[in-house]
């Protein structure tokens, strides 16, 4: 299955206060699929490089051209590692290593809420570029 959270902010500049939603100021999107494996891990560092298709869909192709439409510097949690995308001029590079211990406190939190325990979710944490409305979530079921 897939869990889609949205975290929203009501306060902010007097154009956020025009807004009748509140906006988005991060996107989790959680498969409870199989975690990374190690060629999960090379083939997403690999996005740094670029793509050699961008028509290509699946296994880290257009899906991470929306993902980076989304946010400046994507983080992907499975298991017990983290993986983000930091820009360096016009460099993209990735930074690899464990969970900090507030970001994985903050799931754990989320997983409380309802989510069986013992399931090992994958996570894409995507801290809004730019801030837009909590889409109404009979459009946001028609797109999934």
């Amino acid at each position: 299955g897939m869990s889609v959270r949205q975290s929203a902010s009501s306060s902010g500049s007097p154009d956020t206060k025009a807004c009748k939603r509140p906006l988005v100021t991060k996107a989790l999107y959680r498969n409870d699929g199989m975690p990374f494996r190690k060629e999960d891990w090379a083939r997403l560092s690999k996005i740094a490089e670029g793509n050699p298709d961008p028509n290509k869909v699946g296994a880290f192709g257009v899906g991470a051209y929306t993902m980076f439409s989304v946010a400046e510097q994507p983080m992907v949690i499975s298991s017990d590692k983290m993986l983000m995308f930091v820009w360096k001029g016009d460099a993209l590079w990735t930074r690899v290593g464990p969970v900090p211990s507030d970001l994985q406190q903050s799931l754990d939190a989320i997983d409380a809420k309802g989510e069986d325990p013992s399931t090992k979710w994958t996570t894409f944490v995507l801290d809004s570029r730019d801030l837009y409305p909590v889409p109404s979530m009979t459009s946001l079921g028609q797109f999934l």
